[in-house]
């Protein structure tokens, strides 16, 4: 990349500084110049936020001095669902280099990185500067990577909170199953997606809407071809014959990835599904009929994941893997998942 020459005119506002990152992405020429620039980005996002919390501070200092007088009388007892509202708002806060993102975003995927685009989403998810596109990017970022994988847009769309485009890709991916059939990619795909579409708490929809039903088979199908390779893997780990690099993704499916999918089948009335795939998983002998032991063996199975969530010593097994921030999100909602999903069955007798 050519040198840069950033001076202090060029960040006096946040105007000024998209307009020289602008012209900086138009001599970016090779994907370490993207890295580049994205590094700059990072700092430029650090440095406005900074000099935002001085302003406010600045523009407010008696605010931490309300509760000397009687404001703060009946304060404690503001409604809960405008609290919920405005940490919601907050949540879907966009950062205010969104349109430099998207630059950042246009070129990976003419340099042929989509999968750098889902791990730059993802990353967002840990960090607390807001979303990186707003809805009109992430509709074009599926114009711009339809036609090339629909099950990459599926994983990069889903770390997004916009309705519209996760519509748009289920539909697009619903279409090609029904058109191309089950796609055969490496395994740590299908890992990726199955922890996005779960971490995006899409399931419900993929379910209950009669239009994504090859879709939600497609994902019955994964749960179990994971299944079984997981299970694989634990037995050569127990043995003694080692793991594949891909080890950590067959621990996260079975402590994470599974008990969420059985919760989200058991709170969408799919016992008799979620019961299927549990005796599957646990080995249950054949002689056993599936309707007498379901409930008994969804019981059994969701109270020693909530009791194993409960356990300190879980660690944060997503460390080691790709996917980090949706893996996290999905981790912080397990329990309550697993809560809701016990106390929609029926007391085991």
């Amino acid at each position: 990349m050519p040198e840069i020459r950033i001076v202090a005119e060029d960040l006096i506002s946040l105007d000024s500084a998209i307009n020289c990152f602008f012209s900086l992405c138009k001599t970016a020429n090779s994907a370490a110049d993207l890295d580049v620039l994205q590094a700059i980005l990072e700092q430029w996002e650090m440095l406005f936020s900074s000099r935002e919390i001085k302003k406010e501070a600045a523009s407010s200092p008696n605010e931490s001095k309300w509760s000397n007088d009687d404001w703060d009388e009946g304060w404690e007892t503001f409604p809960d669902d405008l609290i919920n509202e405005e940490k919601e708002k907050e949540s879907h806060s966009i950062s205010n280099f969104h349109a430099c993102w998207m630059e950042i975003v246009k070129k990976l995927v003419i340099y042929g990185r989509p999968s750098a685009v889902m791990e730059l989403l993802d990353q967002s998810l840990l960090k607390p500067g807001g979303l990186l596109l707003d809805e009109g990017e992430a509709k074009s970022l599926f114009e711009m990577l339809v036609n090339i994988d629909c099950f990459v847009v599926v994983k990069i769309l889903l770390l997004l909170p916009y309705d519209a485009p996760r519509l748009q890709c289920l539909q697009e991916a619903e279409l090609v199953l029904k058109e191309r059939g089950v796609p055969s990619n490496h395994i740590v795909h299908e890992y990726e997606l199955l922890t996005v579409v779960l971490s995006a708490e899409v399931m419900q929809i993929v379910i209950f809407n009669p239009a994504f039903g090859t879709v939600f088979s497609y994902m019955c199908y994964l749960v179990g071809h994971l299944a079984r390779v997981c299970q694989e893997e634990l037995l050569k780990h127990r043995d003694g014959k080692g793991g594949s690099p891909d080890w950590c993704w067959s621990l996260l499916f079975g402590t994470l990835l599974l008990p969420c999918f059985i919760a989200e089948l058991v709170l969408a009335k799919q016992c008799i599904l979620a019961g299927f795939i549990v005796s599957r998983w646990m080995h249950t002998h054949p002689s056993l009929g599936l309707i007498d032991t379901v409930q008994a063996s969804l019981h059994k199975y969701l109270e020693g994941q909530l009791l194993r969530v409960s356990d300190p010593m879980n660690g944060d097994l997503g460390a080691s893997c790709n996917l980090h921030g949706a893996l996290s999100r999905l981790s912080s909602k397990l329990n309550n998942l697993l809560q809701s999903a016990l106390s929609d069955l029926k007391p085991s007798t």
